[in-house]
């Protein structure tokens, strides 16, 4: 530290006592006051320094670099608990002497007092020390130097209430070679008041005892082998949490969360008390859980709840199916009804004609010409009734069901647009186009499909037209042999959709139509069957006033589980 600022660093009166008077000293022709000014070391002492002589040192420096004690105080003595009076610095070995040394060294070259603070944790106690070196001229030529030592009053009292006030368990340890060959233990060096507490003894009977001797039950949280990893990580902190019951005084489980810092030789390890934490933590997880449970119950609700919606979906459409298929059926009935009553009547007048003595070869003709007439237009009129049912039926059969099956696609096309005719003459004048080829082959659900095929026609024809003479929607399908996925294509050229609309499209319940025949459930039905039943996609591409294209995308094979 330069000169200029002790004095606004230092507050200690006798380091700017010692300053003062050793500035004040002659320099008998030298850079530096002449040791014999000072004579700490020696009897009498001289009255400006005598109040000095307990708390410092005085050292000589030898020609091999080291320093002598020639004066020891007794204070230094005291806190230190030795006495180095006579002996060299280098005695002390290790860290310290080095750390003195240079210190010593570093004034000798400098010519100029220094003015330092450092640690030391001699006896186990760890002390700040408030150090000044005044370096002094021999009469030989060599260089003597004037050491205040003192120890700070922030020292070990300050220490221990801090640690006392401590509502944690701390610990100091430090490792030491075990009785066992080659295996270290861990000595206690301090512990709080708490930790105290916690293994029910006394500190004086835990300190300087190893841990598994002091704490025998708290030796198995294992913090002794955490300051083994804490210092072999490259003296790295390290904190791990034990989850772990041990027994207190009182003989209850408890938590703790154990940490570990490494310090030189040894370990700070300090015991939380977190069970509190631990219970709310599981009170916690419990709540989680009841929630979690409550919101799989809803979800399950929902699931049904869809499942439910589906199926009324179904049968709804399944309703319009049978009143549109009702509805066709009635005339070639009544025709059949018709041409039966008329054939009665005709039997009967042929058979009072039979009867009688008139019959003549031009009667007979004219009623079996009459009869193939009948026969014919009877024939032709059930067929049509028949086709109508049978297609009505597969369509049923299937949409209420998830029977899984070979078909052609064509075929399903071609009977969900015949179960549709019968509405669509009702409501409109569109022109329905059947384009898939008769060739693709698909194994899978041909039900669902088919309701997805009648949702997205239904759509077309609730959302899409304005009543145009060239209205039509028109279904084709292709095949990628090479990735084995069928594209089923729903196009119209009706109005198209805006993009806030099509956006939207898929939602449950949204709809352009609500309380004018739109639910909102059908293209969102249509989209959850083919992206999980069928393990496809569902896309829309529409431009407003060019109309609209529905693709299905699903593999020919529907996979097994999805």
């Amino acid at each position: 530290m330069v000169w200029d600022e002790f004095e606004s660093v230092v507050t200690n009166a006798d380091v700017l006592g010692l300053l003062f008077t050793w500035q004040a000293l002659p320099r008998r022709n030298a850079d530096l006051p002449h040791v014999d000014d000072f004579a700490l070391h020696r009897e009498p002492v001289a009255e400006p320094v005598r109040q000095y002589a307990p708390k410092v040192m005085v050292l000589d420096a030898l020609d091999d670099g080291d320093f002598q004690y020639v004066h020891y105080g007794v204070e230094i003595s005291r806190h230190s608990q030795i006495n180095m009076t006579g002996k060299r610095v280098s005695e002390f070995g290790g860290v310290l002497a080095s750390f003195f040394l240079d210190c010593y060294r570093s004034v000798q070259v400098q010519r100029r007092p220094v003015y330092t603070l450092h640690y030391s944790d001699r006896a186990s106690s760890v002390f700040t020390w408030e150090r000044l070196i005044l370096p002094l001229q021999r009469a030989d030529g060599g260089m003597s130097l004037v050491v205040y030592n003192q120890p700070l009053e922030m020292r070990a009292h300050l220490l221990d209430a801090v640690l006392d006030g401590s509502r944690d368990a701390i610990l100091a340890l430090r490792r030491v070679v075990g009785e066992v060959p080659g295996r270290t233990d861990w000595m206690v060096l301090v512990a709080n008041k708490t930790m105290s507490e916690l293994a029910g003894a006394g500190t004086a009977k835990i300190e300087g005892r190893p841990v598994a001797q002091a704490l025998p039950r708290w030796h198995a949280l294992g913090f002794a082998d955490l300051c083994e990893r804490a210092l072999a990580n490259a003296h790295a902190v390290e904190e791990e949490r034990f989850i772990a019951a041990h027994p207190t005084l009182d003989g209850e489980g408890r938590w703790f969360s154990v940490y570990c810092a490494p310090l030189q030789e040894g370990c700070l390890v300090r015991l939380s008390d977190i069970t509190e934490a631990k219970v709310r933590e599981q009170q916690l997880e419990k709540r989680v859980a009841e929630r979690t449970e409550e919101l799989s119950n809803m979800l399950a609700l929902l699931k049904r709840s869809q499942e439910e919606l589906v199926d009324s979906e179904k049968l709804a459409s399944l309703g319009s199916l049978v009143a549109g298929v009702s509805h066709e059926l009635n005339t070639p009935i009544g025709n059949v009804l018709m041409l039966s009553s008329t054939l009665q009547d005709r039997v009967a007048e042929f058979s009072d004609i039979a009867n009688g003595a008139g019959l003549k070869r031009a009667d007979l003709q004219k009623f079996l010409s009459f009869l193939g007439e009948v026969s014919a237009l009877q024939v032709g009129t059930i067929r049509k009734a028949a086709d109508l049912i049978t297609s009505f039926k597969q369509v049923a059969v299937d949409q209420t069901s998830q029977r899984r099956r070979d078909f052609l696609l064509h075929h399903v096309v071609e009977d969900v647009l015949n179960t549709l005719g019968p509405t669509m003459k009702k409501s409109s004048a569109v022109q329905i186009r059947n384009a898939v080829p008769p060739g693709i082959g698909c194994d899978g659900f041909p039900g669902p499909l088919g309701q997805v095929i009648t949702n997205l026609v239904q759509n077309s024809l609730t959302h899409g037209f304005v009543g145009a003479p060239d209205d039509a929607i028109a279904l084709q399908a292709t095949h990628d042999a090479a990735t084995g996925w069928v594209h089923l294509q729903v196009m119209d050229n009706g109005v198209g959709m805006e993009l806030g609309v099509k956006s939207r499209i898929f939602d449950p319940f949204f709809t352009t139509r609500l309380g004018q025949g739109g639910s909102g459930l059908g293209l969102a039905i249509s989209h959850r069957i083919v992206t999980s039943l069928m393990g496809g996609k569902l896309t829309v591409e529409s431009t407003p006033g060019q109309g609209s294209c529905f693709t299905v995308a699903f593999p020919a094979k529907a996979p097994s589980q999805l």
